[in-house]
This record gives structure tokens, C-alpha cells and sequence, in this order.
């Protein structure tokens, strides 16, 4: 909490008191899939409907390419006590099932575009794409954290910077199925494996979600 729903009904109780010019409408989810941010926005929608106290109703849909945003994760692979030069840098992304990619989700096709910014930024040679916290039966997006950290330790590499790039803020992702038991896992594969701190409530991540609201937000609304 507070859920969307609360949010909605605390912006109604205060109409009295205030009134806005613009509501933007946010999901902190850097990629767009209809399981994440299309569900958030239908939810605020939904709740919003009989709500007239905002003249302007704004969505910003996904930031995957938002430079301020990619810069900032960028910035978290370069400070990593692994260099970058000899080291692979491996992408972690929540997955979803592989059928509503298949169905025209573009989720997969920002996080595969996303990856290839930072790289770029970050100046990695080396890096690839996994995806994490599968839940379920039925086939999801691959491959999985551990099975691209068995792959990468087969091929020789021994360096290893994950970067989980559709987590903004440390969770359960990050934390456990990251922290606990993908390193450890790589570990006992003999690989040397770092995480990138995550961006949480850090000064450069809010001035990129400022920046994103604040007049640079029209290309991705």
C-alpha cells in the first residue's frame, strides 16, 4: 500500500483543496508489457473515470530509452569492482510467458533494445540478456539467470556484472533471487560475479524521473 486505488480516491478527498492542471500517470516499470504497466494504467483509468478535477490526464507508457534513465544504470556497471574490459555484463529481466510476446507484447523487444543502450553508454563489449522470477508452469522468456550463468562459465568467461535492468529498487528480485542464490550459484560454478547497485531512492534516478516528467516526457507518452 497505498495501491492505485488509494491514491485515486486520496486525490478526489483533496479536490476540494486543490486542483491540478495535469495528472501524469507513471508506472515505475522501465518496460512496457500489458501484464505490468498496461495493467497499472487500466487500473488508474478505471478509477479515474468519474474523477473531473484534472484538466489534463497524461500517461508515460514505458522509459526503457529515456538517456538520463539509461545513464544512470550505466554509470552503476562502470562503478562495479569488476572492469568493465574484461568482463561480460549480463542483463536480468523479470520474464513473462514467451505467448504474450507472441501475441505482440513488445516487452522483450524494449528490454533487448534497453540492454543494447547501456552497453553503449557503459562502453561493455560483452553482454547478454536473461530473464528471472518465473512463475508457473507453460514457457516463459529465456533463457533463465542460472541457465546463462552456466552457459557464460562453459564458454570461459569468469568475470560476470549482473545488471538487473527492469528493477528499479531493491525487492525480492534483487535481493534473494539475485543476491542469494544466482551469485551463489555462480559461485560454486567458479565464476566472479558482481550485482549492480540498484537505483532505489538515489539523487540521479529522480532527477531522471524529473527530467522524464518535466517537459521530456511527449516522446514517451
Amino acid at each position: 500500500p497505498p495501491f492505485i486505488e488509494d491514491a485515486v480516491r486520496y486525490l478526489i478527498a483533496a479536490d476540494d483543496k486543490e486542483r491540478y492542471d495535469n495528472l501524469y500517470i507513471l508506472p515505475l516499470y522501465p518496460e512496457y508489457s500489458k501484464l505490468t504497466s498496461g495493467i497499472c494504467l487500466s487500473r488508474a483509468h478505471i478509477s479515474l473515470k468519474n474523477y473531473n478535477g484534472v484538466a489534463n490526464i497524461q500517461e508515460i507508457r514505458s522509459f526503457h530509452n529515456f538517456e538520463p534513465y539509461l545513464k544512470c544504470l550505466a554509470k552503476r556497471i562502470t562503478s562495479t569492482e569488476l572492469d568493465i574490459r574484461t568482463s561480460h555484463v549480463l542483463f536480468s529481466a523479470h520474464s513473462i510467458p514467451q505467448i504474450i510476446v507472441d501475441e505482440g507484447d513488445i516487452y522483450s523487444a524494449q528490454v533487448s533494445e534497453q540492454a543494447r543502450l547501456i552497453a553503449t553508454l557503459a562502453g561493455v563489449a560483452n553482454y547478454s540478456i536473461a530473464y528471472q522470477s518465473k512463475m508457473g508452469r507453460g514457457k516463459w522468456l529465456s533463457p533463465s539467470l542460472k541457465d546463462e550463468l552456466k552457459r557464460l562459465s562453459e564458454v570461459g568467461i569468469r568475470n560476470v556484472i549482473i545488471c538487473p535492468l527492469s528493477f528499479i529498487a531493491d525487492n525480492i528480485e534483487t535481493l534473494i533471487e539475485i543476491d542469494e542464490s544466482a551469485l551463489a550459484y555462480a559461485h560454486v560454478l567458479g565464476l566472479n560475479v558482481v550485482r549492480t547497485a540498484s537505483l532505489n531512492d538515489s539523487d540521479d534516478f529522480a532527477d531522471a524521473l524529473g527530467g522524464l516528467l518535466n517537459g521530456a516526457h511527449s516522446e514517451y507518452s
